[in-house]
């Protein structure tokens, strides 16, 4: 009885710590910009790799606010 709950403490805390790992690799991958398509007043941005939170987002789009308007003129 105590060598299977040794084996399943152990799993848990294994799989715990690959499930950060994981975590923490896709919170640090660059975000890439694909395209950029602009039809009038309205611009559509392909990214790839964007950050999984709403916040981590809107901070990442106010970071490199002024790259975009530079690159791509957007927002107008």
């Amino acid at each position: 009885m105590k060598s299977k709950s040794k084996k399943m403490i152990c799993t848990t805390i294994s799989s715990l710590a690959l499930a950060t790992i994981y975590l923490a690799w896709l919170e640090r991958r660059p975000v890439l910009i694909i395209a950029n398509h602009q039809y009038r007043s309205y611009s559509d941005i392909l990214v790839m790799n964007m950050p999984l939170t709403d916040s981590a987002k809107i901070k990442w789009w106010q970071k490199h606010k002024l790259e975009l308007k530079r690159l791509y003129n957007i927002p107008q």
